[in-house]
């Protein structure tokens, strides 16, 4: 019936957002089963409904204020999956803050706001006169200064969630240059641009390789204090998150 359809959405959309969070959180849960260092496993503590939740609550957080809000949920979230997390009988902590990230946010999204409104303006004219050369290149134009303006923000956003963990005494500390992110970021997208996506392997090896090596950890961990984790995660592979293809 056409005049319940609103309804059906309206319900079906934040169960959609409540199982993408339980999808997101049980991958984890999965990886970590599978991680291993001396014989020791790792393993993410049971939580996914409450991942869930958190899921849809700041989605309507976010919704109603139109985004600004980012940095709160991105940092709550963040110390959920980390204060769940466990290596053997050692314990993840994480204790992101949001609020430093708010300045560089709201600057942020004010770039956004006028690069979106000027080369927007430019697109419009550009339709109305057919003149294609002037929408491919405004299109163009969106995505690097968009990608850049972004870039900012990711990098202190990196900065301080991987610098807010802890384990067992120890502190990881992280700080990204801006221009080095934004760089590595642009051969990254030449690579899989290139390479027609067959890059794509490469190109995460190349991530993983960058994260550690910005990666500083400070303090020392008394491995004959860690016994096996009692956690034995799941014999498969995590269904919803190959369901929504957000590996």
């Amino acid at each position: 019936m056409p005049e319940i359809a609103p309804f059906i959405t309206f319900i079906l959309y934040p169960l959609f957002i409540f199982l993408i969070g339980i999808a997101i959180y049980r991958a984890q849960v999965y990886r970590m089963s599978r991680t291993y260092w001396r014989g020791i496993r790792g393993a993410q503590t049971p939580g996914s409904m409450g991942y869930g939740w958190l899921a849809i609550k700041y989605f309507v957080l976010y919704f109603l204020t139109l985004g600004l809000i980012t940095p709160y949920p991105l940092c709550k979230m963040w110390n959920y999956i980390m204060d769940n997390k466990r290596f053997g009988s050692g314990v993840f902590k994480a204790d992101a803050k949001a609020k430093p990230l708010f300045k560089i946010w709201l600057m942020t999204y004010v770039a956004m706001i006028v690069v979106i409104g000027g080369i927007g303006s430019l697109l419009i004219d550009a339709f109305v006169s057919q003149n294609i050369p002037i929408i491919i290149t405004g299109y163009i134009l969106i995505f690097v200064t968009m990608s850049i303006v972004l870039a900012w923000f990711q990098t202190h956003l990196y900065n301080t969630l991987i610098s807010s963990v802890t384990f067992e005494g120890v502190k990881l500390n992280f700080e990204m240059d801006v221009m080095k992110y934004i760089f590595f970021s642009l051969k990254n997208t030449l690579i899989l641009i290139f390479t027609i996506g067959l890059g794509a392997p490469f190109v995460m090896q190349r991530w993983v390789k960058l994260f550690c090596e910005e990666l500083s950890i400070y303090g020392k961990i008394d491995f004959n204090g860690i016994s096996q984790s009692p956690e034995t995660g799941p014999e498969f592979g995590e269904g919803l998150v190959e369901a929504f293809d957000i590996g």
